[in-house]
């Protein structure tokens, strides 16, 4: 796809974006497997949350990583995500997490759009590349960060 069509698409987006509607998917997927990526994420993000209660939060402080998961999810959920909640997801100061996100939507990995609504408010979404990423990385995921129990487990 040459420069001129990913913009379009992207103007597209944005302007889909912007009348409120539902998140572009950029390929059919399959629900079931949707359902087990969607499992495997919030499992993921559920135990980094779960460490602060044991480890101190700022050994684990990945602002990026939280911030791909949480718009992961929402993607597969089909909602939006603001700025201000994203910066909640990440665990860091708001200034870190805008830094963040401003390098993120540098680099193609994240994609933003103005609120139509509330021009003072900008909502985010992972960019195509950064989904099929997503997904890739998360089928690979061993069966344990899904729930399962691994075989040498001991109850």
């Amino acid at each position: 796809m040459d420069d001129d069509a990913v913009n379009d698409r992207l103007d597209g987006m944005k302007r889909r974006a912007a009348d409120g509607t539902r998140l572009p998917r950029a390929v059919e997927s399959d629900p079931a497997a949707d359902a087990l990526l969607l499992q495997a994420a919030r499992s993921i993000a559920s135990t980094r949350n779960r460490r602060a209660q044991y480890f101190r939060a700022e050994l684990f402080a990945e602002p990026a990583w939280d911030m791909l998961i949480d718009l992961f999810i929402a993607h597969l959920e089909g909602r939006q995500v603001y700025v201000s909640s994203l910066c909640i997801a990440a665990g860091v100061p708001a200034t870190t997490a805008l830094r963040y996100i401003q390098d993120l939507e540098r680099n193609g990995e994240i994609i933003s759009s103005p609120d139509n609504l509330d021009g003072r408010r900008r909502w985010l979404w992972l960019s195509e590349a950064s989904v099929a990423a997503m997904r890739g990385l998360l089928s690979k995921q061993p069966p344990w960060l899904n729930g399962d129990q691994p075989s040498h487990a001991v109850n």
